[in-house]
């Protein structure tokens, strides 16, 4: 009798230990389908027009976890030899009607940088962007939160440490599916300068706009893809004029364009991309123009959507004309090669 309850004891233990085991399977195989994991691996130059010169090796590492219908969460890395640094982390509720999220988020501040990261990585740097960078705008994050839906969009971010507010606008409409849009949007930011001697305040500001209207179509329903968007704003650096100091001088204004196109040839299997890109860039102050423009050509290849390499190589001529009453007028131009290369792994 005491042989048979001992069976028994065991068939129970080895019956609760297989339910539960299972159940921690169940938990686990569904934990692994909320939880997304992608790598980029990359290797930068920086190429810009300043005298300094380096170069990065890094990987930018995306988690994404989904708890339940409502909420989703994601934090994006990008480590390299250089610099470790959290790009985004943020919170989203999903209702039916709108989604919000809230958190610290990467600056974005041109339209297409809302869609860059869905879509091919050719996206992700034309002129107007590399502009705004010299400014330091993509140097930092912000804090704030976002409400949008499928075809608009509001969000309110803010700089702690350097009392910079942006606020934008933007309206958008997926024509061709997910990976397309036709959209406008409006931004306010200010660039806050300190500066002891100034006031009681110690600061002073720029206050600055832009407005930005692009087509793309990056969805694959056509042979090819393209993106164009036209640009304009204020007071953006010029790399060799230097036509608008942060916080000193008279404002300055700028109409940009970026025109890109490519060609898919392959399947998922191997796909090859050959692509063109043109951007062109006019600035203008009281006594200064400056015009700048480049032309680059890229190849991606991608192995089963997961192994992607990206090369690229163009030419940037930048022009500045100074006809200041007080001297003769000139004008300065400058030639410059592009390159670049980067591998990026997507799991």
């Amino acid at each position: 009798m005491r042989a048979y309850k001992t069976v028994l004891f065991c068939l129970l233990i080895g019956f609760c230990f297989t339910a539960i085991s299972a159940q921690e399977a169940e938990v686990k195989e569904k934990k692994k389908e909320d939880l997304d994991i992608g790598a980029k691996l990359y290797f930068k130059m920086d190429q810009d027009l300043f005298v300094e010169r380096y170069q990065s090796i890094g990987s930018k590492i995306e988690l994404d976890f989904d708890s339940g219908d409502k909420w989703s969460y994601q934090i994006q890395l990008d480590v390299a030899i250089d610099k470790v640094e959290t790009d985004d982390i943020w919170a989203k509720y999903k209702s039916d009607n709108y989604k919000v999220k809230i958190g610290m988020y990467k600056n974005e501040i041109l339209l297409e940088d809302k869609f860059s990261h869905e879509f091919d990585s050719f996206v992700d740097d034309n002129l107007i962007h590399s502009r705004m960078d010299l400014n330091g705008w993509y140097s930092s994050s912000s804090q704030g939160f976002e409400i949008y839906d499928d075809c608009n969009s509001a969000r309110l971010l803010f700089q702690p440490t350097g009392r910079e507010v942006q606020v934008d606008l933007g309206w958008y409409y997926p024509f061709a599916g997910k990976d397309s849009y036709l959209g406008l949007s409006t931004v306010y930011y200010n660039h806050t300068v300190h500066r002891l001697w100034v006031d009681d305040e110690g600061f002073t500001n720029d206050h600055n706009f832009l407005v930005s209207a692009a087509i793309a179509d990056l969805s694959g329903n056509l042979p090819f893809f393209y993106k164009l968007d036209i640009t304009l704003g204020n007071n953006l650096i010029d790399p060799i004029g230097f036509l608008h100091y942060p916080s000193e001088g008279d404002t300055s204004w700028f109409l940009g364009s970026d025109f890109m196109i490519g060609y898919p040839l392959g399947d998922k299997d191997f796909l090859w991309t050959p692509a063109f890109n043109t951007s062109i860039i006019l600035q203008d102050l009281e006594y200064h123009k400056a015009w700048a423009s480049y032309v680059r050509m890229g190849h991606q290849l991608a192995w089963d959507e997961t192994f992607y390499i990206r090369l690229e190589g163009g030419v940037e001529i930048d022009t500045v004309y100074d006809t200041y009453e007080h001297a003769n007028p000139t004008l300065v131009t400058s030639l410059e090669a592009l390159w670049g290369i980067s591998i990026q792994v997507r799991l």
